[in-house]
């Protein structure tokens, strides 16, 4: 089976944090209504919404990666 390349993702200032504070920090910021930079392609992640009036994940606008 052949191996996947993927491109590493550049985290800015987070490249030091540990990836679960990132996730928490992107999932703040989607629930105050506010796009956030998606961790793997770095388009914008909007919040995404179910029946209720919070976010209940995020979906980048550019490649389709679904927080939540």
């Amino acid at each position: 089976m052949p191996a996947l390349a993927v491109a590493p993702i550049e985290l800015g200032q987070a490249h030091a944090e540990r990836l679960d504070d990132v996730i928490v920090q992107l999932w703040e910021e989607l629930a105050e209504d506010r796009e956030v930079a998606c961790p793997v392609c770095g388009g914008e992640m909007e919040p995404v919404y179910s029946a209720r009036s919070q976010p209940v994940g995020g979906r980048c606008k550019h490649c389709g990666a679904l927080l939540g």
